[in-house]
């Protein structure tokens, strides 16, 4: 066996470790505690590294005894919670939001909460180890996203990447109510414990607030592209850019189509950032002389 060989089953063999430990002390009656409870932008957060993050999303997978969305908070996503009704009636029915955005983390530091950037976790960075988390536990694993023509591709990598993981793939595209339906009745027979929708903002978070009553027990998660990076069919930027705060910048340069999203829509959300700094820090103050 070949050293790469050797290196890919070690990989592999810490993932399983990791992911047993992550799963230890879930107890399948009750949701798990979510723990500091920091809000902002109306959200719940979950202020912790990677492995914090997945072990909660375990946990929340194994125990929860209704679908619970969890959601993530970006630039875009604080851009649609300014402007869509739709949007944020989705997020209202969020059971918490993890850090998805590295402009995040600066914008709670000044709002006065401990976000460090650890604590920002995109969809790639996680993705894996929770995918080795499901497979370990023997939990199912939707994906509804990407096109008809991806889905072959990202079932054959993720299977093979992640022994024993049971996995339904659907395409993203899809309007027609029976066509809804139809899929319902798919995920209905699968029921998985952990669903991925990557359709995309707003569609995908629309999707899911219409959907989230009919959805077995576990979690479902808001995945935006992850999907598309899974099978392979975009590039994913040097995650060492992440902790400059440059991804964006990568993946502009990458693809100059999403300009408009990195360029232009986190100006109009300035305001509603900065009033949300402001309450954060008032409130804050207030909780303080409260407690002299």
């Amino acid at each position: 066996m070949g050293m790469a060989g050797m290196a890919g089953m070690a990989g592999k063999a810490t993932m399983n470790r990791r992911a047993r430990r992550r799963a230890e002390g879930a107890q399948p009656t009750q949701d798990p505690p979510l723990g500091a409870p920091y809000c902002a932008f109306g959200q719940k957060l979950l202020l912790v590294d990677r492995d914090g993050l997945v072990g909660e999303l375990l946990r929340l997978a194994q125990c929860s005894k209704t679908c619970r969305f969890v959601a993530n908070l970006n630039m875009n996503a604080l851009h649609h919670l300014a402007r869509s009704p739709d949007f944020r009636a989705a997020y209202s029915q969020a059971h918490a939001s993890h850090i998805d955005g590295s402009p995040l983390v600066p914008i709670l530091k000044a709002a006065g909460l401990p976000a460090r950037m650890e604590h920002r976790n995109g969809y790639i960075d996680f993705v894996h180890p929770l995918l080795a988390g499901a497979a370990e536990l023997g939990l199912g694993v939707a994906t509804i996203g990407g096109r008809p023509e991806m889905q072959s591709d990202l079932r054959n990598r993720l299977v093979a990447q992640h022994s024993g993981l049971k996995l339904l793939t659907h395409h993203g595209y899809f309007d027609a109510e029976e066509e809804n339906l139809e899929l319902a009745n798919k995920i209905q027979a699968f029921a998985p414990r952990v669903t991925i929708v990557g359709m995309g903002m707003p569609k995908q978070e629309v999707w899911i607030e219409r959907n989230l009553t009919n959805m077995p027990p576990g979690l479902i998660l808001n995945g935006g592209g992850v999907l598309e990076l899974l099978a392979g069919e975009r590039w994913i930027p040097p995650r060492w850019l992440g902790n400059f705060g440059l991804e964006w910048a990568a993946r502009l340069a990458r693809y100059p189509r999403f300009w408009r999203r990195y360029l232009l829509e986190p100006f109009p959300t300035l305001p509603s950032v900065l009033r949300e700094i402001r309450a954060l820090r008032a409130n804050r103050g207030l909780a303080g002389s409260a407690q002299t």
